[in-house]
């Protein structure tokens, strides 16, 4: 069905890694997504999108590198809990799955997809697969 092979799962990883890069720096820093934050995203999305060059993988690589990054950043985010520097509590956990989601959703998310599309149409049109 889909040929996933190495540059494409480089990809996914590397599109993953920014995306929890810019949503970790602007939870840590800011706890909000500001313009610059957004541009970065939409350049990251576009790089991938043109490295892939297909809209089927671009799909497929969205979705991976979506769900590793929300687990990358609820990971870095409940770090304190797991190294016993804060007291757990079902609060603070909540309170890091509300801060996620309001970070990415919905404008953030759609403007990555955008990206990735803008990027595997430059893609398609400069035959850079």
């Amino acid at each position: 069905m889909f040929g996933l092979d190495l540059r494409d799962a480089l990809a996914s990883l590397g599109w993953a890694v920014v995306l929890a890069f810019v949503f970790l720096q602007a939870l840590y820093f800011r706890g909000f997504l500001i313009e610059s934050d957004l541009v970065l995203l939409f350049l990251g999305s576009a790089l991938v999108g043109a490295i892939v060059a297909d809209v089927e993988m671009l799909v497929l690589i969205f979705i991976s590198a979506m769900s590793l990054a929300a687990f990358i950043v609820y990971f870095c985010l409940y770090l304190p809990v797991v190294l016993g520097l804060v007291i757990a509590g079902g609060a603070l956990e909540e309170g890091v799955i509300v801060m996620i989601f309001r970070s990415v959703f919905p404008f953030a998310i759609v403007l990555i997809l955008f990206g990735g599309f803008f990027g595997t149409y430059i893609g398609e049109r400069l035959n850079l697969r």
